[in-house]
Formats: structure tokens, sequence, C-alpha cells
């Protein structure tokens, strides 16, 4: 998946682009792997990129039921200033800058499916943490 969004920003505009690239393995007859990565790279003022990795095992110990094991990384360098929480025309969006550094989210999540995937008797009760910090944005370049 490959996506470019543009933004205008106080009469300037930010590019921003990212990729995600994804690549899964069997390591026998219940047990999938999974490795990516996400590209993110954003234009405003200066270039700042991150490359985050994702990873997943997943295991079926039974006839429809995987367990799913998950943990990443994602940097964010456009962020929506929101007034209202669902997207009214007076919220506005703001890109990183030397004032606004990106953000910088660790994450490590849980999930039980039971059923066959996307039948209506399907269940998939998700346990996720995710901790969120301000990052020193040591991949930008001047």
């Amino acid at each position: 998946e490959i996506q470019l969004r543009t933004e205008k920003l106080d009469d300037e505009l930010a590019h921003e682009a990212y990729m995600h690239l994804k690549a899964s393995t069997y390591l026998g007859e219940k047990v999938v792997l999974g490795m990516g990565v996400r590209g993110t790279a954003i234009h405003y003022e200066r270039f700042r990129f991150a490359l985050d990795p994702q990873m997943s095992i997943s295991v079926a110990p039974i006839k429809d039921m995987r367990v799913i094991l998950a943990a990443g990384m994602q940097h964010q360098f456009l962020h929506q200033a929101s007034y209202s929480g669902f997207g009214l025309p007076i919220d506005y969006w703001t890109a990183a800058s030397d004032r606004t550094p990106g953000q910088r989210a660790e994450s490590i999540s849980l999930k039980l499916t039971q059923g066959t995937p996307g039948s209506s008797r399907s269940r998939d009760p998700d346990v996720c943490c995710t901790t969120r910090s301000k990052s020193t944005d040591p991949h930008g370049s001047s």
C-alpha cells in the first residue's frame, strides 16, 4: 500500500507519503509469522522520515480459532487539532516542525479470533497496550 497526502497548512503545503511492506511465512501448519515495515516521509519546512518495524505471530490452536500477538512502532508527522473530536470545518491540521515535534507510538496487542473471519458469528476480542511519546526527530534532516 502506498499513499500520498497533501494538506494546506497556513498558506503552505505539507506533503506526506507512506508505504507499507509486509510479508508472512508459515512456521508449520498452525503458526504464521508476519513481518513488515512502514516508511513515512513528510516535507514541511524540512524533510523528515521514519522507518517503523511491525511484527506478528499467529497461532491456530484449534479449528476456526486464532491467537495473534502483534507489536510495532509508528511515527506520525501530521496532526489534526480538533475542537470537536469528530472533524468539523473549524478543526485544522498541523505538521511536525521544529516547534511541534512528531509523535511516536509503540504498541503490543493480543487478539483472539473465533469463527470464520467476516461472518456474523465471528468474535474478535482484542487487548492492546500503546505508549506514546514525543519524538526527538532523530531521522530528520535539515
